[in-house]
């Protein structure tokens, strides 16, 4: 007779959560790495697991655990393959003990049907195709709060126990806004106060002086009670970090093991807390972002062991606290970013810009990974699980006020670092003076404020640049943009704020820096909604409403205005500007060659073939030549052979961009004198730049 006694049915769940736990553990162990030690352990946990069930008579439980563990002998004696889908299915099953065991913590019952588990493992046992479909649905859908014993106790404690009543957050709103009213009527309590001390600068009045330090002391109070307050009332909107990173790492690595790609997720164990707006944002930008590493990041066993990397596409995720905000650092070890294929698909979405992007740096070129439409996936790759693209992470990131950061290095890896508030209700910033005006700008999008000489100012056309330290950065006046004309050539030391978003950087000339806060944001009213450039109001210590300026929209509008290239402006007054000259029969290819090299300050002519190039070197000196081989009138080959008969040219670097293939053409140039040689198809940006520099501290 078995004992299913409340006594023993408690202390049969605790027991099996803990077996849970550990099999969850070694499951995710093998996910990473595979060992004799790690299978050893489950199948321990396994037996243990099963004689408990056994004994206390839940025969479904029993036979589903005998199954699993039958399963992973098999894999133990390489009778079946540990895949991708069988490691699915292994966590899938970890999740049916979950069910199963709080259906008999509720229910004192494990009448839940297995019978598909069943049905899988003896397909996987006798080497059939499977599907996990069923499986799936039987499952689903589950929220966690739905699996409450997914969480670590400590964790589901801070969550689950302390929410003794429910409050929608709708009426947390509500008492929110009624708590603001009340902030409203202190700071007019404030304003009275200053009135009367005026007043009574002129009125020697006993009594009044009695009633002005009564009012006073009992206003400063009343702040302190406001202010705490003010923490609880925010707080009721808190919720655990936690609480989406069980699942999301769950909901990630099943979508990655559906595609046949076993990758290492490594999560951290956290307790911070963020408000439930912003915690359901975060939640959807790791997801896409996380989406984004298995489908550009993932490298095939093979190549990563040629790489002299671990077999395992390594993935990381760090949070760190800091005074206001929080960090997120998802990292991984995979293909990293080719920014020649970012920059060939920016040429296809915005031909209109050419010019612009063949000149632009790899740290210029991450913004449009950030925009709709550009996806360097191929588009064989229709997976159903495809990101939604990296636009979907910054429409996101703006909701919740957060900086994103992007570094990476090719075959290395890629790291996005995200800095999100913990709040969208409070907000630290610096009020600034611009006119008449005064304006507050969240500091998380402050670099570095910079005194600005007024000599250090570069004045191009209709731009204004300055030089900090190997940058040269936009300057804009906020005075001009609010309408107030000022004349700062003729002002001394400038204050410059250094701003920055989406790996943009601009400086904001200001009047005068005030002072740092951390206030209570107020929304827009309506006759404001229609400036984008402002996000929403605070008040400042004289209880006026100020404006909270929106970075990111301000930097997108101030692009627009930027019309005159400062590379191109640079290089006409650089007195040592060296001169090549490219002949290529290609029109296209003549223009992009031109445009790279322009773009880092070299002056470039251009012609379509060797006779034309000929009467041109003898008007003018060349520093370098480019040139083709196969090209009209007059081939590569006999262009070389002349240009080298001709005075001051004899020993003037070539480098030849061939389109012919063939190890013959490049030995054939070679023996000739050329300094440097590419093939067409292997053409890259930073090669030819590399050759082309080379070429000029006489390098060959």
């Amino acid at each position: 007779m078995f004992l299913k006694t409340d006594e023993f049915i408690t202390s049969f769940v605790n027991e099996s959560k803990e077996y849970i736990k550990e099999i969850s553990k070694y499951i995710k162990l093998l996910k990473h790495e595979v060992s004799e030690e790690t299978f050893a352990s489950l199948l321990h946990q396994l037996e243990n697991f099963k004689n408990a069930a056994l004994f206390m008579g839940f025969d479904v439980l029993f036979s589903l655990i005998k199954g699993f563990e039958t399963l992973i002998s098999a894999v133990v004696h390489t009778r079946i393959d540990l895949n991708a889908k069988t490691l699915q299915l292994l966590s899938y099953t970890c999740d049916m003990f979950v069910l199963i065991v709080k259906n008999i913590d509720e229910e004192k019952s494990d009448d839940i049907p297995v019978d598909d588990f069943l049905d899988v493992f003896h397909k996987v046992l006798n080497g059939l195709s499977f599907s996990l479909d069923k499986i799936i649905s039987l499952l689903q859908p589950k929220s966690i709060f739905d699996l409450p014993e997914l969480l670590p106790s400590d964790i589901k404690k801070k969550i689950l126990d302390i929410q003794t009543i429910e409050m929608s957050t709708e009426r947390i709103d509500e008492i929110i806004k009624g708590f603001e009213n009340i902030v409203l009527q202190q700071n007019r309590l404030k304003k009275y106060l200053d009135d009367i001390t005026v007043e009574l600068e002129n009125n020697s009045s006993s009594f009044l002086k009695k009633l002005k330090k009564e009012f006073s002391d009992d206003l400063e109070h009343l702040e302190n009670s406001m202010a705490n307050l003010q923490k609880s009332i925010y707080e009721f909107r808190l919720i655990s970090l936690s609480t989406i990173l069980e699942p999301l790492q769950k909901k990630i690595e099943a979508e990655a093991l559906e595609q046949n790609k076993i990758i290492a997720f490594h999560f951290p164990e956290i307790d911070l807390f963020l408000d439930k707006d912003i915690l359901d944002l975060v939640s959807e930008i790791l997801y896409q972002l996380l989406k984004n590493v298995i489908d550009h990041a993932y490298e095939t066993k093979e190549i990563r062991l040629q790489k002299g990397k671990e077999e395992r596409l390594q993935v990381f995720l760090g949070i760190y606290k800091h005074a206001e905000h929080i960090t997120l650092e998802l990292s991984d070890d995979g293909c990293g970013i080719d920014y020649e294929a970012v920059r060939f698909k920016a040429l296809d979405l915005y031909p209109d810009k050419t010019a612009i992007i063949l000149e632009m740096t790899e740290k210029e070129l991450s913004s449009f990974l950030f925009m709709p439409g550009l996806s360097l996936a191929q588009k064989s790759n229709q997976s159903p699980y495809r990101g939604d693209g990296l636009d979907i992470v910054r429409r996101n990131a703006d909701k919740v006020k957060a900086k994103i950061f992007l570094t990476t290095e090719k075959d290395l890896g890629t790291e996005f670092s995200l800095s999100i508030p913990t709040s969208l209700a409070t907000l630290k910033g610096v009020f600034i003076k611009a006119g008449l005006f005064t304006f507050l700008i969240p500091v998380h999008y402050i670099s570095e404020i910079y005194n600005c000489p007024k000599n250090d100012l570069l004045y191009l056309q209709n731009n204004t640049m300055f030089r900090l330290r190997d940058e040269v950065l936009p300057v804009y006046s906020l005075n001009a943009l609010i309408g107030e004309v000022v004349d700062t050539k003729e002002k001394g030391t400038q204050v410059i704020l250094i701003v920055e978003y989406l790996e943009k950087k601009i400086g904001i000339n200001i009047n005068e820096l005030l002072h740092t806060v951390s206030v209570i944001i107020k929304p827009l009213p309506s006759i404001l909604k229609k400036y984008h450039i402002f996000q929403g109001l605070v008040l400042d210590e004289n209880h006026r409403f100020v404006p909270i300026l929106d970075i990111p929209e301000l930097i997108e509008r101030l692009e627009l205005l930027q019309t005159y290239s400062l590379i191109k402006a640079e290089a006409k007054n650089i007195r040592d500007v060296k001169k090549i000259l490219i002949i290529d029969h290609s029109t296209i290819t003549r223009e992009i060659q031109k445009n790279i090299l322009e773009a880092e300050g070299f002056v470039v002519d251009t012609t379509e073939d060797g006779i034309e190039a000929l009467s041109i070197v003898k008007k003018r000196k060349y520093d370098i030549i480019v040139t083709d081989i196969k090209m009209p009138r007059m081939n590569g080959y006999v262009f070389i052979e002349n240009l080298k008969r001709i005075r001051g040219y004899e020993k003037t670097p070539i480098l030849v961009i061939s389109s012919l293939e063939g190890r013959a053409v490049e030995e054939k140039t070679m023996e000739m004198g050329v300094s440097g040689f590419l093939f067409k198809s292997h053409f890259e940006r930073r090669k030819m730049l590399s050759i082309v520099k080379g070429l000029i501290n006489g390098e060959e």
